[in-house]
């Protein structure tokens, strides 16, 4: 896991995302109300995770950054492959695996899970972003609405919440 730095600027092009979808929260409800299939939502979320972060991520870096998919991913989106390429539940460029992922850490030494009120037992290297949430009380579900200012972590055997002014976000590669 080769990591490329602990980084003021994906920390605040995460908060931009964040505010992006504190802004667009309202319209985005109405346009899913009317959805039958159900995945308007999820591949809204990753198509905008994709022409957002990962679309400044490649220029900061000059090289193509594919992110471990946002949320639940794309859902499909896979019809334009043939049936030997792998889906990666993206909405662009689905056939392509990620090439690096967001890796989170705590800025104090003792986090509480914001959800269960338990102190999270953070490995050495980090734990994996998975999306921004909303949870207004400790022990509530998470909801699509404002402010999306939690972060949900992948961890065994449950997924665990955190702030995200209580994070350091750093981009690392895939091997």
């Amino acid at each position: 896991m080769l990591k490329v730095e602990n980084n003021k600027q994906l920390e605040n092009l995460i908060l931009k995302f964040s505010d992006f979808l504190n802004l667009s929260a309202d319209l985005i409800v109405e346009f899913n109300k009317r959805d039958s299939t159900d995945v308007f939502l999820r591949n809204w979320l990753q198509a905008n995770w994709e022409m957002i972060v990962e679309h400044f991520l490649s220029q900061e870096d000059e090289k193509l950054v594919l992110l471990c998919k946002y949320g639940e991913g794309a859902d499909e989106t896979y019809y334009s492959l043939s049936d030997e390429q792998e889906f990666y539940e993206r909405v662009s460029l689905p056939s392509m695996p990620p090439t690096h992922k967001i890796i989170c850490s705590p800025k104090n030494e003792e986090q509480k899970c914001f959800f269960s009120g338990k102190l999270i037992n953070f490995p050495e290297e980090g734990l994996e972003f998975n999306t921004l949430i909303s949870i207004e009380k400790e022990g509530l579900h998470a909801e699509y609405k404002p402010p999306f200012d939690k972060v949900l972590l992948k961890q065994e055997p449950y997924d665990v919440v955190v702030p995200i002014k209580d994070l350091n976000f750093t981009l690392v590669k895939n091997n």
